[in-house]
């Protein structure tokens, strides 16, 4: 993998590698570096080695990844979970582990990590996940099945959000929507273009598509009364890029969100956001 990965990541791959593959832990690797393997496994390896050089991500070849203590299943039809998005899901645990039966969505769920990491720890909470992609919902149903989690799954586009979904039903709504403009696309490692581009990218002239089309959806007015139905407070949650914050922000503002607060992720970059809007008692 020499001239196609820095040193010390090809260290850290082999290592993945080697451990899954050939089910050998980091310990025996160590005290055991000159251990004969059979012929299988050596093709097992050689294999695994040369989608690495193709910049296929290590998680689709290994197919899983692991996601706030799940292990979770994923394919070039998800996203890779990121550890931005654990911090997403980190802070609203911080913020409401301790409510009861509360009502989530989340809208673009992908692997589902987003939803099933709420669902089992407030298992209280009724979550539903939606996603564009059928073929992404079968592997987020898959990790609920594996996981035990009982959650709602919709095949459903948020730009051409159905009425049978209704904004008055959900306390929370959470997203990592896609956020990256097309100009960007030369700037991202070869690895993340092997993920499904439709969850990454977004038209250059409409970078914030996804997030006014949710805070739409928030805002929508039930039936019942042309008001936003269902009487408690509707919080928000986003993953955002980095450089758009400020545009969120004010954006949100507009539609008459309160309480914006934009929050760093570890590395000191604007990478998530929060607001709420009071909904009025049907």
């Amino acid at each position: 993998m020499k001239g196609h990965y820095p040193p010390d990541e090809i260290k850290g791959l082999f290592q993945l590698l080697v451990t899954d593959l050939l089910h050998i832990n980091k310990i025996e690797l160590l005290l055991e570096a000159k251990k004969e393997i059979s012929k299988n496994d050596l093709i097992k390896v050689h294999k695994a080695i040369a989608k690495l050089k193709n910049k296929m991500p290590v998680q689709y070849i290994l197919g899983y990844c692991h996601f706030y203590g799940m292990r979770l299943k994923v394919n070039s039809n998800v996203l890779i979970p990121r550890p931005e998005t654990e911090e997403l899901v980190d802070w609203i645990l911080k913020e409401h582990l301790l409510d009861k039966n509360l009502r989530i969505i989340d809208i673009g769920a992908g692997s589902g990590c987003i939803a099933l990491a709420l669902k089992r720890n407030i298992p209280s909470s009724e979550v539903t996940a939606i996603d564009n992609s059928e073929k992404a919902l079968a592997i987020a149903k898959y990790n609920a099945y594996k996981l035990g989690l009982n959650v709602r799954f919709i095949n459903a586009d948020i730009l051409k959000m159905p009425f049978r979904i209704k904004n008055y039903e959900y306390d929370i709504i959470a997203s990592n929507p896609p956020y990256i403009a097309l100009s960007e696309r030369n700037e991202l490692p070869e690895n993340v273009l092997k993920e499904p581009n439709e969850a990454l990218f977004v038209p250059d002239e409409d970078p914030l598509l996804y997030y006014r089309a949710i805070a739409q959806f928030v805002c929508k007015p039930s039936q019942a009364n042309g008001t936003l139905g269902g009487g408690r407070n509707k919080q928000i949650y986003f993953e955002i890029h980095e450089d758009r914050a400020g545009a969120i922000s004010s954006m949100l503002s507009s539609m008459g969100f309160e309480n914006i607060v934009i929050r760093k992720d570890i590395n000191g970059k604007n990478r998530m956001i929060s607001c709420n809007m009071l909904a009025a008692k049907d």
